[in-house]
């Protein structure tokens, strides 16, 4: 939506026209969206498909990081790679409320449906709760319980 504004005059008698590419405000469908930056645009639907795919892998590989970042039993020689993963965590996650935040809904959901995927690949089958890649959850874990007679 283009909008454009109008000052009053100026004590020269100029007038100051502003004219703003405004954001939606409400949620709405289309295949024409401006993701993230203005190079970013979809024009056609195949290119918005592609991008509703992107961002859906965006969404399951913070999910992915999120388990990995909360579920590893890591020491202290693994405080700088959790560290890194917990900034490419905080990074996907404000990236992803961006995405959101276009009030599309086609991408909204992508937004969802991306974290869904990742939640159902590190979710633990036996516990129901995520697991890292590594296979250890954020509770105990069950090769760590005590099964004695």
């Amino acid at each position: 939506t283009v909008s454009v504004l109008y000052w009053p005059r100026t004590q020269k008698g100029k007038r100051i026209t502003l004219i703003m590419n405004m954001m939606p405000m409400t949620f709405e469908w289309g295949y024409r969206v401006v993701l993230l930056f203005n190079g970013w645009e979809t024009t056609t639907p195949f290119e918005y498909l592609i991008a509703c795919v992107c961002v859906a892998a965006c969404g399951t590989a913070m999910q992915m990081c999120r388990s990995y970042v909360t579920g590893t039993h890591y020491g202290p020689d693994d405080k700088l790679a959790v560290t890194l993963m917990f900034g490419v965590l905080l990074t996907l996650s404000y990236i992803l409320m961006l995405l959101a935040m276009t009030y599309n809904m086609g991408i909204f959901f992508s937004v969802v449906l991306g974290q869904m995927i990742g939640f159902y690949i590190t979710m633990d089958p036996v516990d129901g709760v995520a697991v890292s890649p590594s296979g250890h959850s954020g509770g105990s874990h069950r090769a760590c319980e005590f099964h004695g007679h």
